[in-house]
């Protein structure tokens, strides 16, 4: 018993040793020491069952590397953090998630591929073991806002997306269309309330729709609306078939959009399939000019419709299996 506390007291005295050199290579502005007495100290952390303790050393360790410009290094530790949680299948507690998007605060906002890389591994991981297949949308949300301040719209797109955030994407899309020909405004539109949709996300997808198109006095209405869960077409006070003012003189792919909305909203109707393919056939041209329509619908359409797109192999394929049959 003697020889086992003196071996743990040798190794406490080991791990302050160790603190003592790290405080003073931080001190003296010693990065590359600093950053790797953090991961030494953490494996010794976890060699000595000791994981909490050792989560803690990357979580400090990586937020003062980041608060010193040291973004590569901040992003390695963090990511060691997240490599651990996922290994070791640590669930994704408020608690962890909140120490990622502490790590994540400490960059600065121009190291954004260093603190994408990070936060990008802490969403698979919480993907992995967290309550939400497509990760935690806090840190959707997170990354997403540093994106759009570094002026990465469609990084700043797709994270809103997956956030869940319509008001901030109707924003990110007005700004992205100012450096764009006023002609493909509405190409933008029409894409993100696809893939808002492909989402599942049909309430996010029409208050997106009107918050983009529509009055911005109405904002705060509209985000009242969507706080409570009410129906967007009350929180903006429309006409369901003239949601915008102007809504007549629109493109047409702005058109498709909100019937298609409409019609996502009563996607269990018996008529609810037919008038998808009715809208898919009808704006057909207007859709041909983002090839990305066509597989964003395909999803759609299968999800939300029950509609599923036969693809020609598959047809030879049944029409073989009826010849065999026969």
């Amino acid at each position: 018993v003697i020889s086992g506390l003196a071996l743990i007291m040798e190794q406490v005295r080991g791990y302050r040793a160790l603190e003592r050199t790290c405080q003073a290579a931080v001190a003296r502005g010693d990065w590359y020491e600093a950053d790797q007495l953090y991961k030494t100290m953490f494996n010794r952390c976890i060699a000595a069952g000791h994981a909490g303790e050792g989560r803690r050393v990357l979580v400090d360790g990586a937020v003062t590397l980041a608060q010193h410009g040291e973004a590569n290094a901040a992003s390695e530790v963090g990511q060691l953090l997240v490599r651990h949680l996922d290994e070791a299948r640590v669930p994704a507690t408020p608690a962890l998630i909140a120490d990622v998007a502490t790590i994540f605060a400490a960059f600065n906002v121009a190291h954004y591929d260093a603190a994408r890389a990070f936060v990008k591994s802490a969403i698979k991981w919480t993907a992995t073991c967290g309550e939400t297949k497509k990760g935690d949308p806090s840190l959707h949300l997170a990354l997403a806002k540093l994106a759009k301040q570094n002026k990465n719209y469609p990084d700043a797109q797709r994270h809103f997306i997956l956030a869940g955030e319509p008001f901030e994407l109707a924003e990110v899309l007005r700004e992205w269309t100012v450096a764009a020909p006023p002609s493909e405004s509405d190409l933008f539109l029409c894409r993100a309330v696809l893939q808002l949709l492909v989402q599942g996300r049909v309430p996010a997808a029409t208050f997106m729709y009107l918050a983009y198109l529509g009055d911005q006095q109405e904002l705060p209405r509209l985000r009242a609306a969507f706080a409570n869960s009410l129906p967007a077409d009350v929180g903006a006070g429309c006409d369901a078939a003239a949601p915008v003012r102007g809504f007549a003189e629109l493109p047409p792919l702005c058109h498709f959009a909100w019937f298609l909305l409409k019609a996502a909203q009563c996607a269990s109707a018996p008529s609810a399939k037919r008038v998808f393919t009715t809208l898919h056939e009808k704006y057909a041209t207007a859709l041909a000019r983002d090839p990305e329509n066509t597989q964003l619908l395909a999803t759609i359409g299968q999800q939300l419709f029950g509609v599923v797109q036969q693809h020609p192999a598959s047809f030879l394929g049944d029409l073989m299996r009826s010849f065999t049959a026969s």
